[in-house]
């Protein structure tokens, strides 16, 4: 990931895009605004500094877990056997 923003952040024309995508949110959305690089390439530091951080990993594995835990895969679910008193489905 880190790498990938680096090297992203090094691509002056890939930086420029960014911007422009961002006015055109901005403005289809009703705020328009306009959007530097300069914006863009501190967004991206920031990100870096916040994915270099020594506690990042784990807070991606927690994050990976939390997306997992709310999916439910119908294919795999296990159905266990009704020993309720009352009418099972």
């Amino acid at each position: 990931m880190i790498a990938a923003l680096k090297e992203l952040r090094s691509d002056r024309r890939r930086i420029e895009q960014l911007a422009v995508k961002h006015m055109t949110d901005y403005f289809l959305r009703g705020t328009p605004r306009v959007v530097t690089a300069a914006e863009v390439q501190k967004e991206i530091d920031r990100n870096i500094a916040r994915q270099s951080a020594p506690a990042a990993p784990q807070e991606r594995y927690l994050d990976t877990m939390e997306n997992m835990m709310a999916f439910v895969d119908e294919r795999r679910r296990v159905q266990l056997p009704c020993r309720a008193k009352f009418r099972c489905r």
